[in-house]
C-alpha cells in the first residue's frame, strides 16, 4: 500500500505492492533489496536495517532536497512492506513505511 507524503502530492511513480524480492546481494551497510512491484523494479530500504530508520530519513530528505534543488533523482516513494514480502522465512506480517526507489532503466 503506498504511504501519502504531504509535501510530495503527486509522486511520479508510486508502487502500491511488491510482487516479490529479487534475490541478489546490495553491498550496503542499510542491506537494500531489489524488489518487483506493481510499478515496476525498486529498490527498498526496511527501517529494520543495520543502520537503523534514521538512515530511511537521511535518504528521504537528501532525496527530496535534490529533487526540490533540480537535481537529477531517481523516482522514489513510500510504501508500506512487511518483513515478510523480503524474506520467505519471516513470519513478520506487519506493514511499515519504507522507502523505495526506481531502479535506473
Amino acid at each position: 500500500m503506498a504511504v501519502s507524503i504531504p509535501w510530495h502530492p503527486k509522486p511520479e511513480w508510486q508502487p502500491t505492492c511488491i510482487l516479490r524480492k529479487v534475490p541478489q546481494v546490495i553491498p550496503s551497510s542499510t542491506t537494500p533489496s531489489l524488489v518487483v512491484t506493481d510499478a515496476g523494479n525498486g529498490y527498498i530500504k526496511m527501517p529494520n536495517n543495520p543502520q537503523g530508520s534514521s538512515a530511511l530519513v537521511s535518504d528521504l530528505v537528501g532525496t527530496m532536497l535534490a529533487d526540490w534543488f533540480a537535481l537529477p533523482t531517481f523516482k522514489y516513494a513510500l510504501v508500506n512492506a512487511a518483513p515478510a514480502d523480503l524474506d520467505p522465512e519471516s513470519k513478520e506480517e506487519t506493514e511499515v513505511p519504507a522507502f523505495i526507489t526506481s531502479q535506473k532503466d
